[in-house]
Formats: C-alpha cells, sequence, structure tokens
C-alpha cells in the first residue's frame, strides 16, 4: 500500500472533494495516534510506517518493518459523534478477551460542564 507521499495516492486525493480528504486524513491521524498511546510509545513510532484502509465498518492496518508489531493482533474502531468529535480506540486482540465497544447516549440534563 503506498503512503501519502507516492504519486497514487496523490492522484487518488485529487480527484477528492477537499472536505473529505481532509477527513480522512484526520481520521487516520486520530487512529494512528490510538495506537501510538495503546503501545505505550507516544510519538516514538515512525507514524509514516503504519497506514489505514478506512471501510464502512472494518478498518484495516498494515506496518512497515520499523513498527515491529502484528497487524492482525489490533482491533481499531472509530466513529463521527454527533457533537462533531471524534472518538478512535486502538486494542490489542487477546485470545482470552474479546473486544465489545458499546456506545450509550446520555441526556443532555446528566451532563455538567466542568
Amino acid at each position: 500500500m503506498g503512503g501519502l507521499g507516492t504519486k497514487t495516492a496523490l492522484e487518488r486525493r485529487a480527484f477528492l472533494p477537499l472536505h473529505c480528504g481532509a477527513e480522512k486524513f484526520c481520521r487516520k491521524a486520530e487512529l494512528k495516534e490510538a495506537y501510538a498511546k495503546a503501545r505505550g510509545t507516544g510519538l516514538g513510532l515512525r507514524l509514516s510506517d503504519i497506514q489505514f484502509e478506512l471501510g464502512t465498518e472494518e478498518i484495516l492496518v498494515h506496518f512497515g518493518s520499523s513498527i515491529g508489531d502484528d497487524a492482525s493482533a489490533w482491533a481499531f474502531w472509530s466513529r463521527q459523534l454527533s457533537s462533531g468529535h471524534t472518538i478512535s480506540v486502538a486494542a490489542k486482540n487477546d485470545s482470552d478477551c474479546q473486544l465489545e465497544i458499546v456506545r450509550r447516549l446520555w441526556p443532555e440534563s446528566s451532563v455538567r460542564a466542568c
């Protein structure tokens, strides 16, 4: 899979509406951040060696050799919230545990500002 700077990737982005390309770029950056936090490495990772394929439901990841991790061992989830915020989660699959992410809406009356 080509990186963001490859000719093929640049050609594909040229045909996307501006908001669409920016949205995908931000979503991928948020997923990279979630993965770095889950690994506990912060920005010590070469983020250009992490590539995501965003589908309608499934998010696929590909790691370059500098990452030193098994992409199939990770699950990713990302959703746009109605408030205009995005939530992205990276979790390492554990054979003894099943990952389930449940989204619950809270009534506005129970949410207080800090």
